[in-house]
């Protein structure tokens, strides 16, 4: 992360800094931000994906134009047909982002583990606002103390 901005919401003009909030925690607390936010911009980055040709690729190599079918339908018989012939791929690919998502919600956990050890509460604006994935909220005691801001 090349920016990271964590705003005071009690007072704005007293700096605050990871390692007041969370001490020994922090470094890992922000590396598991970064991952949060990171999987939040590229869903599903470095997964396996099959080899199977994109709508684009078809339709330059493969589509067959007035043959009584359209663009959509001749591409969707071509992916069953090739699910078919290669049904390992597909397995490949579920696992893939099952453990990716595994990984994602390990993140979270973590996240939550460190907040809740140094009685903190952390709302994170991705669920809510799927815009905002990259903001974070951290309250004590029903206040809202800081807002963590990554670029």
């Amino acid at each position: 992360m090349k920016k990271f901005k964590l705003i005071n919401m009690i007072d704005s003009s007293v700096p605050i800094d990871l390692e007041t909030l969370f001490g020994k925690d922090s470094k890992r607390f922000y590396d598991a931000v970064k991952k949060v936010k990171d999987n939040w911009l590229h869903p599903y980055e470095d997964c396996y994906h099959c080899n199977q040709l994109s709508f684009s690729e078809f339709r330059i190599n493969h589509f067959i134009p007035n043959n009584g079918t359209n663009l959509d339908t001749q591409y969707r018989d071509f992916l069953e047909q090739w699910n078919k012939d290669h049904p390992h791929e597909e397995e490949k690919e579920k696992k893939s982002r099952k453990q990716w998502e595994e990984q994602r919600d390990m993140q979270f956990r973590i996240l939550f583990d460190i907040a809740r050890k140094h009685n903190l509460y952390l709302y994170w604006h991705g669920n809510s606002i799927p815009a905002s994935g990259n903001m974070w909220d951290i309250f004590k005691d029903d206040k809202r103390i800081a807002r963590i801001i990554c670029y």
